[in-house]
């Protein structure tokens, strides 16, 4: 992530956006009622152990996620953030980490993670039925954008005239060598046919134009690279 500039001012430099997310804002009364939400408690003692099983299973099922190291668990626990979790007679499936923003009359969802869809409905009732505010912000990963319109009202109406919404990035990346970077996605493309020459120039860093050539057999052999 690039601070405090734009990425067009990060652009010229040769960085170029890596990942973007999705946003939106969300009247709580379009959030469904669902009865599940009364069996969502609040956080307590123990409960880390679940949340980071239940982000393994997550992290297992998505494209481009993050391994969550115990510090950074432990630096986003500190946070004047409010924590709830899906608790079925002992079975967590789920869980949201949300900050109450009372003088906007607004919640920011930071993340909601579930396992079942019991959970999932359990999640989006407490938004809907717990009177925490108005407004439901949501930022999260560009393919959960269907998931969230699929969760809120039939209405296509309600949906256009009361969700507000767009994309924004949120980190860049610049590639300084390009074979180190193909190795790393070589995974990616074991069964992928095909030939293609990538040339990389960047005027920034010495030396640095790089050029790969990729092609079928050379799938489980290091990249050849040429000045």
């Amino acid at each position: 992530m690039l601070y405090p500039f734009s990425p067009r001012y990060y652009r010229k430099f040769g960085w170029e956006t890596a990942s973007v997310e999705w946003w939106c804002e969300i009247p709580s009364a379009l959030l469904p009622p669902y009865s599940e939400s009364r069996f969502v408690r609040p956080y307590q003692a123990g409960d880390l152990e679940h949340m980071r099983r239940l982000h393994d299973v997550h992290l297992h099922n998505t494209a481009g996620g993050f391994v969550r190291e115990p510090a950074r668990w432990q630096l986003i626990l500190r946070q004047k953030y409010q924590t709830v979790v899906a608790d079925f007679h002992g079975a967590v499936e789920g869980y949201m980490i949300y900050e109450v923003q009372s003088g906007r009359n607004r919640v920011e969802v930071r993340e909601i993670i579930f396992i079942t869809s019991r959970a999932q409905r359990a999640l989006l009732g407490f938004l809907s039925s717990a009177n925490l505010a108005d407004t439901i912000g949501v930022c999260a990963p560009v393919y959960r954008a269907q998931q969230w319109s699929t969760w809120l009202t039939d209405n296509e109406d309600e949906l256009l005239s009361q969700v507000r919404g767009g994309l924004r990035p949120t980190y860049m990346l610049r590639i300084t060598h390009l074979p180190a970077l193909i190795e790393c996605l070589r995974p990616h493309w074991r069964s992928w046919q095909g030939a293609i020459r990538i040339v990389v120039d960047d005027s920034f860093v010495p030396g640095g134009k790089h050029q790969a050539i990729l092609t079928p057999e050379g799938r489980d052999k290091p990249i050849r690279a040429t000045s």
